[in-house]
């Protein structure tokens, strides 16, 4: 099923307005760890291992992985830990999850 924003493009685009396409494509697993250190507030280095698993789960897609990560803390794999004053997380928990590599389904199953 085609989503309705798809439609409205077109008709816009059919009434003459000018409209820009933007092809964002997957991002490195270098660069989810970059986010995933500056999101959780710790080095890059001690962030690998998630962000590794971050990747590829979510295939590098960056709207996926920022939806990824809050649902990991919204579903308790992904917290903050009062005692050691930083971020904590279950990765064998992260690893064992299930993702529907579709991003338009997760996302729109997020936002319900």
């Amino acid at each position: 099923k085609r989503h309705p924003l798809f439609g409205l493009l077109e008709a816009i685009r059919l009434n003459g307005a000018p409209l820009a396409s933007i092809h964002v494509g997957p991002i490195e697993r270098e660069c989810v760890n970059s986010i995933v250190s500056d999101t959780l507030c710790l080095p890059p280095s001690l962030c690998l291992p998630l962000s590794t698993v971050v990747h590829r789960k979510t295939g590098g897609v960056i709207l996926f992985v920022i939806r990824f990560l809050k649902t990991l803390n919204k579903e308790g794999s992904l917290v903050y830990s009062m005692t050691s004053r930083r971020w904590t997380w279950d990765l064998e928990k992260i690893k064992s999850k299930r993702v529907s590599k579709d991003v338009v389904i997760h996302t729109t199953l997020q936002m319900n």
